[in-house]
């Protein structure tokens, strides 16, 4: 008994791996790791964005590619499978619920766009791979898949950031992980040509989003419902 009481982990040594974890995600799954890419890609063609379709398919696949296998090495390492990732049953409540609350975000885009011009965002992104491929419809199709598969690689990281915390702190406390770490932290932004007060708006509307969909996770008990609810949002 005496022994099983000093095998039990401290709040002391709880705090620090909690910290380790949040500051590992962050730096070799999430966001180091993507800047650290397009630091290299832009030393090597002095652009931060793709100029061309090869240069943008590299680019992606090489974030793509480093982020699934440094999941898989981060989970590995807190004792978690990869399934767990999107453990639970979507239900129909669940998708009602993720839908509902996606709308008010919907309706900014609209407003933010116009609603005159307003296109659902799958069709402006292949309008751009359009482009950025010089009108060659099946390259542009190409360049369309890989960037919705590094949005599902990169909601499949976020629910990594939740579960991940969530065995520190609790599934309740953990929310606030993806809403600060994921969210807000698209301030960063700032970096790759976004001005000051369009990266706070991106901040403050990515936080709100991660907010709404990792509350209804906790209250489902399913990670389906980010991933259904990020991809949709990505479509819309």
């Amino acid at each position: 008994m005496y022994k099983e009481v000093l095998d039990m982990p401290t709040e002391k040594s709880l705090s620090r791996n909690l910290l380790l974890f949040t500051v590992t995600w962050f730096i070799f799954v999430h966001w180091g790791l993507e800047l650290a890419v397009i630091g290299v890609f832009y030393s090597i063609t002095g652009h931060i964005k793709s100029q061309t379709s090869f240069q943008y398919l590299t680019k992606v696949w090489a974030i793509s590619g480093l982020r699934i296998l440094m999941i898989f090495i981060l989970t590995s390492a807190v004792g978690l499978r990869f399934s767990s990732l999107y453990q639970g049953s979507l239900g129909k409540r669940g998708l009602i619920l993720g839908i509902v609350l996606l709308v008010p975000f919907i309706i900014i885009e609209v407003i933010c766009v116009g609603v005159s011009s307003y296109k659902l965002q799958i069709l402006r992104e292949f309008n751009f791979h359009l482009k950025l491929a010089g009108e060659n419809k099946p390259l542009a199709l190409l360049g369309l898949t890989s960037e919705y598969i590094y949005y599902l690689i990169e909601i499949l990281s976020v629910n990594t950031l939740y579960l991940g915390t969530s065995k520190f702190v609790g599934a309740r406390r953990a929310i606030i992980f993806p809403m600060v770490f994921w969210g807000f932290a698209h301030i960063l932004n700032l970096i790759i040509e976004m001005n000051a007060l369009q990266a706070l708006g991106l901040a403050l509307y990515m936080s709100s989003v991660a907010l709404v969909i990792y509350y209804v996770a906790y209250h489902t008990g399913s990670l389906r419902v980010p991933i259904i609810a990020w991809m949709l949002l990505m479509i819309a």
